[in-house]
């Protein structure tokens, strides 16, 4: 699993934990997010994707609870608008790592609106995305 070889467009997305979760992840643990995120795949249901997961390897369930922790603290002070312009982020990303994990192609469509959908929101709203998400290319 690497996100190496995803569209940049997709990548330049990524929070840095996330990026640094996948890279991690070993032969031996793949096999249990790819199990997991066949049931669990999207954001909404990360309760339940942790939860599987530590029931399997509590060492990766704790590091996916972590990576998930850090999304989440990136939500903090955000408007309506720009915190479900996060959530869409978030699910994006969630998707992709999915789809990866599961050996399915990636496409760049989803990545490709998030970045014009940013361009249209209120500059408030985005000075505040880039505030709380420094790591990540709109």
């Amino acid at each position: 699993m690497s996100v190496t070889t995803i569209p940049d467009s997709v990548r330049t997305l990524f929070p840095k934990e996330q990026l640094e979760f996948s890279s991690t992840i070993t032969s031996d643990e793949a096999p249990v997010l790819r199990g997991v995120f066949e049931k669990h795949s999207c954001f909404s249901q990360c309760g339940e994707m942790i939860e599987e997961v530590s029931k399997k390897n509590p060492d990766l369930g704790k590091r996916l609870a972590h990576v998930l922790s850090e999304n989440n603290k990136r939500l903090s002070g955000l408007s309506p608008a720009a915190k479900t312009f996060a959530i869409q982020i978030i699910h994006m990303v969630t998707n992709t790592l999915t789809s990866l994990t599961l050996g399915k192609q990636i496409d760049d469509t989803e990545a490709n609106r998030l970045h014009q959908e940013f361009k249209k929101l209120p500059a408030e709203d985005q000075a505040a995305l880039k505030k709380n998400n420094p790591d990540i290319s709109f």
